[in-house]
């Protein structure tokens, strides 16, 4: 019986080290709520998928089988999740941990599963020039990485940034699959325009600390990016601007006043009304879109505007606990 034992588990371990594709799926238990995550893992690390969140084909860090153990990273979302498996991979029983916090998370497999297709794919190879980057915000003491699309690298180009909105946001301000700052680069490349996009601080491959951000500081960044651009030999200096989407429409203005070197900004779907507001809206259509009830509803904007009134009062302290935490 031991030698039989012995057998299965080598051949399991030979199975999964060989890097076994494998879609697993299981569901976390979120304030009652369940939230189903779809890893799709590959030899290479795979992605992950959680549909009620629309987002879709996060790319892992890292998906490992060691022996019966299944690790899995995430670390621009500081996601890990350690696993015994069971079986033939029959199911995967671990902690999912994120951001420190961690709860029980049992994987199964879901074969049948159908990943969403989206018509706006970008591939290389790319008919114009484009390269990753490293630039640098040095009184901020952050390193930004980034791409820089252009029509080719020997001509001389009007060029602009572009800035991401609200939360942490790669270069390509993915959301729900979707990638526009990857189209609208690609776009404007093909018509004679040079773009720089990078990582927001703190996220992704950039350095730095987002949580402990404010608006201002994404300006600095965005500032530096407009020196950056304009060092660049196939770079029009007298043509560099910035397109600000949601929050990055609010940074723009401000980058435009503190960096001379901005010629133009190009807001889209820019702030209109104060930051409270916005939360306040927010936070209502989203709890209504869940199907929170009037009463419910009501409770929650008491509460939100009850929170932010407090860190209006006292952004001091607010700002403590935010790097405490």
């Amino acid at each position: 019986m031991k030698k039989i034992s012995a057998i299965v588990l080598i051949l399991f371990i030979a199975a999964n080290s060989s890097g076994l594709a494998q879609t697993l799926s299981g569901s976390l238990d979120v304030g009652g709520r369940k939230l189903e995550l779809i890893f799709l893992l590959t030899p290479e690390g795979g992605t992950i998928d959680v549909p009620a969140q629309l987002s879709y084909g996060m790319k892992l860090t890292s998906a490992v089988f060691e022996r019966d153990s299944l690790f899995i990273t995430l670390d621009a979302m500081k996601v890990t999740f350690t696993g015994k498996v069971f079986g033939s991979i029959d199911s995967v029983n671990g902690l999912y941990t994120q951001s420190g916090r961690s709860m029980p998370l049992t994987l199964f497999p879901k074969p049948d599963y159908q990943t969403v297709k989206r018509t706006q794919i970008i591939e290389p190879p790319f008919p114009y020039y484009s390269v990753d980057t490293v630039f640098n915000n040095t009184s901020a003491g952050v390193t930004l990485a980034g791409t820089v699309t252009a029509p080719d690298d020997k001509g001389k180009y009007p060029a602009v940034i572009l800035v991401t909105g609200s939360g942490p946001q790669n270069r390509d301000e993915e959301l729900a699959g979707h990638k526009p700052f990857l189209v609208i680069a690609d776009w404007l490349a093909r018509n004679g325009i040079v773009t720089l996009r990078y990582d927001d601080r703190g996220f992704a491959k950039s350095t730095g600390n987002f949580r402990a951000a404010t608006t201002l500081d994404f300006a600095g960044d965005a500032s530096a990016a407009i020196d950056f651009l304009r060092t660049l030999p196939f770079v029009d200096t007298s043509k560099v601007g910035l397109i600000g989407h949601s929050e990055g429409g609010l940074i723009a203005p401000i980058v435009a006043d503190m960096n001379k070197g901005t010629r133009f900004i190009i807001p889209l779907a820019g702030p209109g009304v104060n930051g409270k507001e916005i939360i306040l809206k927010q936070s209502y259509l989203l709890a209504e879109a869940e199907g929170e009830d009037t009463t419910d509803l009501a409770l929650l904007i008491e509460l939100t505007k009850t929170c932010i009134d407090a860190v209006l009062a006292n952004p001091a302290m607010a700002a403590k606990q935010i790097d405490s935490a």
